[in-house]
């Protein structure tokens, strides 16, 4: 009996070992690049594990003049708020129609168009590449939305199936409860 509480009491200590270990692998790098970024050049040439002399905020400035961070920031927004939406409205209405209706084939397209889920993203960039450049929209926001809101289909309309079946079955629960016990 002992030997099973000693022997499991280390074995909780050495995951707990193990465990503080990964996540310092894991975080003590990204720790610290955010304390690098607040030194100076001459302080992460000097000692580059040190603390910072001060909070010396420069790259930062530097770094917004130099890569354009709020409108990549913005341009960022637009796409990815404009493919999300897109995405909904269209991915929710074709939900709607393969969770509620009944008729030929559906099966066979929903299959089809969730299967698309098989086909590695590497193996289609470059078709879809070609085909961006053929368009001439090459390097503008609508690509961008075009592919991304693509590359959504499949998991969006696996997701939203099944909240529209759901949903069914919980309008359907209520409506047989509100004509049980509400009048009218």
């Amino acid at each position: 009996m002992k030997n099973r509480k000693i022997t499991s009491g280390i074995s909780a200590v050495v995951e707990y070992i193990v465990m503080f270990l990964v996540v310092f692998i894991s975080f003590g790098p990204l720790i610290w690049v955010v304390i690098s970024s607040f030194k100076t050049n001459k302080e992460i040439l000097s000692s580059s594990f040190s603390m910072p002399a001060g909070l010396n905020l420069e790259g930062y400035t530097i770094a917004m003049d130099m890569a354009n961070i709020p409108m990549r920031f913005l341009n960022s927004l637009i796409v990815a708020g404009l493919s999300t939406l897109i995405g909904i409205f269209i991915f929710a209405m074709a939900a709607y129609v393969l969770a509620r209706m009944e008729f030929k084939l559906k099966g066979i397209i929903f299959g089809l168009l969730v299967s698309t889920m098989l086909i590695p993203g590497n193996a289609i960039i470059q078709p879809i590449y070609t085909i961006i450049q053929a368009l001439g929209i090459y390097n503008t926001r609508f690509s961008l939305i075009l592919v991304y809101t693509g590359f959504g289909l499949p998991l969006s309309l696996f997701l939203l199936c099944a909240a529209v079946k759901c949903q069914h079955r919980l309008i359907d629960l209520l409506d047989r409860f509100c004509k049980s016990f509400c009048k009218y």
